[in-house]
């Protein structure tokens, strides 16, 4: 486009642009290159709006030798020269230039660059939003200032902003990644309401805490349903997605629709399980917790059959694509989350070559369900669990080592009670977990008992090194089950967004609200709980009693009584006694081994409970 031609104004000269001279007493001595093309541009599409300021360059005799020096406007000088160079201005174009003397040369480019006061952002945003308002499209805008159509599109977005966002940006009180966080929405109304909400002014960046107030509710586009379902196929369904112009945030508007998706595709990937043959197939979105399952085992295949000549190829191509990205220096992460998808093929394409028992299948479960961590469909097969036949002992055996111990005041052998107590000290650590509130006050006893000494153990031991309470055996125990997996999961989230190095940890936690950390502390606090070795029913006012009411303690969820958690550690007296509590009756006559499967099946949801693991009753101080 060549440069329209340029006005002169009563108050300016038209000098020749080839008679125009860097001036060397121009106070600023360089400058960046890189935005003269775009401002050549812009003096091609609307001229030069402001004159130069230039003085005489005179002879070794003073005279006037028909140049001028450019005093101010060095950057625009640059871009008519720019013009020039690219045939779209005559080298000898008349400029519009305002004289000055040799006196005042100095100052006037001093004051030109000292006092320059440069639009405030917000000011820009709103500039663009205007020019969009007028009808012209992002394309034409990106092209009218040399820029890309994303940098219109995310200045438009800010300029968009509610007023009072936009207010509070230009008047300091809000920071500009803060702003952007608000722009999550283009909903003004939502963008007003969430910044009532906002607290500030702070020292810290608060961006993520508005984007997750504006987002609550929506679902991350790494959460499995999301990556198994994929943005192309929720939106095609009519869901509303929120995207992110200033990150890579993209979450997803209806969790209702997201299910939906997710359990019509796994149904559709559960058609060749069920056509293995087996008695049931559950579809879920998230795998049962092992509480559900406690009358089932894993099934091994029988038997080995080969997979077909397509498969086997199949196997082979995924196999060397997955060896080519293992020796990459550096991974992406498109490169990771195609390795997980690799694995998760070849686990199907395994589970092809193998054969199941006629038996198994016949009773057999098996479970779909979507793997949390790479969004992919997982088979669980599964065959009712074999009864433990408890081996002729002595009274108080050990029945999984054959040993002799002593039984407790309870009549439990040691090893027994050691699983009891450390299953109820887990259970309490998932329900304090779950109550932030709870957890903040439980710190707070433990470090004022710390501090006056009042007495010499306290329910929660702060700990800097593994904060697990249990011992080994005791853990090992309890790290399959549902009150672990809590734990796990609050670990997980926590841990999803944790700064990794300890110099982050301080600037992470201050820029969260008071509620979001103690939301953090929960499943920290909670895992230094120790449940003690107390008989509750007998010392109902220690300390470990009085924090399991405040939490609600109850272990059902967590442990269930059958033959591997109970009935097939105690005596044939211990198990008939187990099932008149919970409102039964049966013979001690006959086989232990019938007598398990029996008692197990009586108790069944009556919610019976071993003495060491029932709730403490309430007290007179509750």
């Amino acid at each position: 486009m060549a440069v329209e031609k340029i006005k002169i104004e009563p108050n300016s000269i038209p000098v020749p642009l080839d008679k125009l001279l860097a001036d060397p007493r121009n106070v600023r001595h360089g400058f960046p290159d890189s935005g003269i093309a775009h401002l050549a541009d812009d003096l091609a599409m609307n001229g030069l709006l402001q004159n130069l300021v230039v003085r005489h360059e005179t002879s070794d005799n003073g005279e006037p030798t028909g140049r001028y020096f450019v005093t101010a406007g060095r950057r625009r000088h640059s871009a008519l020269k720019h013009l020039v160079k690219n045939k779209r201005l005559a080298k000898n174009a008349a400029i519009p230039c305002r004289v000055t003397t040799e006196e005042d040369a100095g100052t006037i480019s001093l004051i030109e660059n000292i006092s320059r006061v440069a639009m405030h952002p917000a000011d820009q945003f709103q500039a663009f939003a205007a020019l969009s308002d007028e009808g012209k499209s992002i394309e034409q805008i990106a092209l009218r200032f040399g820029i890309t159509t994303a940098t219109v599109e995310r200045r438009l977005r800010l300029g968009r902003l509610a007023p009072i966002i936009l207010s509070a940006y230009r008047d300091g009180l809000l920071k500009e990644d803060e702003a952007k966080a608000f722009a999550v929405t283009v909903d003004q109304e939502t963008q007003a309401r969430a910044f009532d909400q906002f607290r500030w002014p702070s020292s810290w960046s608060q961006a993520r805490s508005i984007r997750s107030m504006l987002t609550e509710g929506e679902i991350d586009n790494d959460d499995a349903r999301a990556v198994y379902v994929g943005a192309d196929a929720y939106e095609a369904a009519g869901g509303a997605m929120t995207r992110d112009l200033f990150s890579d945030h993209v979450s997803f508007g209806s969790a209702e629709l997201l299910n939906r998706l997710a359990l019509e595709k796994l149904e559709a990937f559960a058609d060749s399980v069920r056509a293995e043959g087996w008695a049931k197939v559950l579809v879920r979105i998230e795998a049962p917790a092992p509480v559900e399952l406690t009358d089932f085992e894993r099934a091994f295949p029988s038997e080995q059959v080969g997979l077909s000549a397509e498969d086997a190829q199949r196997e082979a191509d995924l196999t060397a694509r997955r060896e080519a990205l293992e020796v990459l220096d550096e991974m992406t992460d498109e490169q990771a989350d195609e390795i997980e998808t690799i694995d998760s093929d070849l686990e199907r394409l395994a589970e092809r070559a193998v054969r199941y028992a006629a038996d198994d299948l016949a009773s057999g479960l098996a479970i779909v369900s979507l793997n949390e961590h790479s969004g992919q469909p997982t088979v669980r097969r599964l065959k009712p669990r074999a009864v433990v036949q408890a081996r002729p002992s002595l009274p108080g055996a050990d029945q999984s080592t054959g040993n002799v111990q002593e039984p407790d005041k309870k009549g439990l052998t040691a090893a027994l009670t050691a699983s009891l107590l450390a299953h109820r000290t887990r259970a309490l650590q998932a329900h304090v977990a779950q109550r932030p509130g709870l957890a903040l006050r439980l710190l707070a006893q433990a470090l004022l008992i710390e501090r006056s000494r009042l007495y010499s153990t306290a329910p929660l031991g702060l700990r800097l090194r593994h904060p697990d309470t249990l011992p080994p055996d005791a853990a090992k125990e309890t790290q399959d089950g549902a009150a672990r997996r809590v734990l796990d999961e609050a670990h997980e989230q926590r841990e999803d967004h944790q700064p990794g190095d300890e110099d982050g940890l301080l600037p992470w936690l201050l820029a969260m609200d008071d509620w979001q950390v103690v939301d953090l502390i929960a499943p920290l606090v909670a895992e230094g709980i120790d449940a003690g070795a107390s008989d509750w029913t007998e010392e109902p006012d220690c300390l470990a009693a009085q924090v399991a009411r405040a939490a609600e303690y109850d272990p059902r969820p967590y442990w269930t009584a059958d033959a591997e958690t109970y009935f097939g550690r105690v005596n044939k007296e211990q198990i008939a006694q187990a099932v008149t509590e919970a409102g039964g009756s049966i013979s001690t006559a006959g086989k232990k081994g019938d007598l398990v499967i029996e008692a197990t099946r009586k108790v069944a949801d009556t919610g019976w409970l071993p003495a060491l693991l029932r709730p403490p009753a309430p007290t007179s101080q509750d």
